[in-house]
């Protein structure tokens, strides 16, 4: 079984997409999160004028929505791509339970 072209076929997508599954994860943990505060006195010096600057309001709230993290795109490119990888443990078990049957 472990010889079989098609158990690491099946297998690696499913250890890539738990190891893209717990990235997020790992990085979460690893930072301390922004103070508001802090956010304020950064962008203190930005335009707060113009109300439809940007899709958050005043390009003052877009500074700020920035320096908290908030635009966080990768993230969802990753649980996809790990989500689509995990599927295939389906496949996987059932070809685990085919080799056990056979011998």
């Amino acid at each position: 079984m472990i010889n079989n072209f098609w158990f690491y076929f099946f297998l690696t997508p499913v250890v890539v997409g738990t190891i893209i599954l717990s990235i997020p994860s790992f990085y979460y943990s690893s930072i301390n999160p922004p103070v508001f505060e802090e956010a304020v006195s950064t962008c203190k010096n930005i335009s707060n004028e113009d109300v439809y600057a940007t899709e958050y309001g005043t390009l003052q709230d877009k500074c700020i929505a920035n320096y908290m993290g908030e635009p966080k795109d990768w993230e969802f490119t990753f649980i996809i791509f790990g989500s689509i990888c995990s599927f295939f443990i389906i496949p996987l078990f059932f070809y685990i339970i085919y080799f056990l049957i056979k011998s």
